[in-house]
């Protein structure tokens, strides 16, 4: 028997160019969020906006939504329009909610 060995061929590794990336556009400005008017949470939006701010219970005579809807509403006004929701705990009363820095990054449509 012949003792014979094959050369194997070795495949050179191709790399594939990659396109070039296109220039980056400038960035573009965050858009404000946009409310509608004649909404219930328009309503609650212009009664939080108030210097006087509004309690959990003024906001449900308002709008009619569940208190315990209510409850999460700040919260979630702070995280989808990006507002500044303070609350200020009155002595034997309810927590009052208002808006720091008012409307003014919102688009009212």
């Amino acid at each position: 028997m012949k003792n014979t060995t094959k050369k194997l061929a070795t495949k050179k590794a191709t790399t594939k160019k990659q396109p070039a990336k296109k220039a980056t556009p400038k960035k573009q400005e965050a858009k404000k969020p946009t409310v509608r008017k004649d909404t219930k949470q328009h309503t609650i939006l212009k009664m939080l906006a108030r210097k006087s701010g509004a309690t959990i219970q003024q906001l449900h005579e308002a709008t009619g939504w569940k208190i315990t809807t209510l409850r999460g509403t700040p919260g979630a006004l702070k995280i989808k329009l990006g507002l500044e929701i303070e609350s200020e705990r009155r002595d034997g009363k309810d927590t009052v909610y208002r808006i720091k820095g008012g409307l003014g990054g919102l688009n009212i449509a």
